[in-house]
């Protein structure tokens, strides 16, 4: 009988920025100039959710980030995050 080595997956957890920094905290606040606070006033509730999550496009975050309908420069810095 021959015993085979059998590759299992790796499952990593992220918690708290350990591993992958998330931008959305620290980054697009600081974009607009804004504190984190200011940001969560004024931006749409589910936009950057729905966008992470796969459900929404680049152009429809741009257009729906803001909950006044503020234009977002996608081609722009925002795009690097």
């Amino acid at each position: 009988m021959s015993s085979r080595k059998r590759k299992l997956p790796i499952l990593l957890f992220d918690i708290m920025d350990t591993i992958v920094r998330d931008p959305f905290y620290h980054d697009i606040p600081a974009f607009f100039g804004m504190s984190m606070e200011e940001l969560l006033e004024c931006k749409h509730p589910a936009a950057w959710i729905e966008f992470e999550k796969g459900l929404i496009s680049e152009m429809e975050l741009a257009r729906t980030f803001f909950k006044d309908g503020r234009p977002i420069d996608m081609e722009g810095k925002f795009k690097s995050f």
